[in-house]
């Protein structure tokens, strides 16, 4: 008798939450939306952010609408966090475009990807990524100061320069891996705790510390700092 009623109580469950699910449907569509102006952008989950320069912010999205309409729209401190209302989702994955003239952070949750097309910024910027997404950085103009923040086994690309870099930070944590090799810094500090991968360019100094496995592949001709502790490497790609 106690085996049925667990039984017909997680079943009752079970029901409940099949019931509450939100689910995708309808066509896909991409709407235009309405937000106050951020400077920073958080994602979380499987949806693909397209990040692209512009004097003024304009941001559309592509999904079944009953999911957009699940948008929030607050920003808090600068940053709008692209999140769904609560809710258990299913099918409801998005494709943000975001026309910005202004961009100094990004942080990635999850599976999902952001495109970063060649941007303006402040001096310091900060990306971070937490999961297995991934980031391509297209280039940018202003950013002095650059701090990566990559744990668990995600990966960053870069395809172009950042014109006006000085000093590059890079802390990695897991397997996550950097391929930062376009992307030319005066001065690279690099910190990896695992099995991670990182690849730059620096011209004056490259400070790297290494945990475990981790490996550091550079160019340029810098003056070079190491504290490795375990199996890790540097190693000179230079042509």
């Amino acid at each position: 008798m106690k085996k049925l009623i667990i039984f017909g109580f997680l079943s009752t469950i079970i029901f409940t939450s099949c019931q509450n699910d939100i689910v995708g449907e309808g066509p896909i569509i991409t709407e235009e939306i309405t937000i106050d102006n951020f400077n920073g952008i958080g994602t979380y989950g499987d949806d693909r952010v397209i990040i692209s320069y512009g004097e003024t912010q304009k941001i559309t999205v592509t999904g079944h609408a009953n999911i957009i309409d699940k948008l929030q729209k607050n920003i808090y401190e600068g940053t709008w966090d692209i999140v769904l209302k609560d809710g258990n989702y299913k099918n409801a994955q998005l494709t943000v475009n975001i026309i910005t003239p202004l961009l100094n952070s990004v942080e990635l949750q999850g599976s999902g990807s952001v495109d970063i097309a060649n941007f303006k910024s402040d001096e310091n910027v900060a990306i971070s990524i937490y999961g297995s997404g991934y980031i391509e950085l297209n280039g940018n103009t202003g950013c002095k100061n650059l701090d990566i923040t990559m744990e668990s086994s995600g990966a960053i690309y870069s395809t172009n320069n950042f014109e006006d870099l000085i000093n590059l930070n890079i802390e990695i944590e897991g397997s996550a891996q950097f391929n930062g090799f376009p992307i030319t810094s005066t001065n690279s500090k690099i910190d990896i705790s695992g099995s991670g991968t990182c690849n730059v360019t620096a011209q004056t100094l490259l400070d790297v510390k290494i945990t475990e496995s981790g490996i550091v592949n550079y160019k340029g001709n810098p003056t070079i700092k190491t504290n490795i502790t375990g199996s890790g490497k540097i190693n000179n790609f230079n042509d």
